[in-house]
């Protein structure tokens, strides 16, 4: 099992963290987020973006390359962020055929919040829902 070292990211991590995002895809780190990198021995192997605003925060994207999966990597990332950020409650909205993610979300304690109809786009020209989910944290 790989340990990862969790910190901050800095603005010479984000081609990296791109990149990643572009492999995985899901959407890309920002300058103006907060983000969190997951590494092990000098490589990305995933990070956490979030927007937050008061004491609510929006997971924009969590991903982990695919080689380090299945490591809690995703879920030390996410502990991370609520640690830093402290919220009292966190959204986020994933693919609504992304079985997996909504699977590593509802072990993280979201539940189904709402649904949005034809939101991502495919590469074949359909369109798939976006499933809303939120996260209550406690005091």
């Amino acid at each position: 099992m790989i340990q990862p070292f969790i910190r901050p990211a800095t603005t010479a991590d984000l081609p990296a963290l791109c990149a990643l995002a572009d492999a995985v895809r899901v959407c890309r780190p920002d300058s103006g987020d907060h983000v969190w990198l997951a590494a092990a021995g000098g490589a990305p192997l995933g990070f956490a973006a979030c927007s937050c605003v008061l004491d609510e925060m929006e997971l924009l994207s969590l991903a982990v390359a695919p080689a380090a999966r299945r490591q809690g990597i995703a879920t030390a990332l996410h502990q991370a962020v609520l640690a830093a950020l402290a919220p009292a409650v966190a959204y986020l909205e994933v693919r609504a055929d992304n079985t997996a993610a909504q699977a590593l979300y509802r072990r993280l304690g979201y539940r189904d919040s709402g649904r949005r109809k034809a939101y991502y786009a495919n590469p074949d020209g359909s369109r798939t829902d976006a499933l809303l989910m939120t996260l209550f944290i406690p005091e």
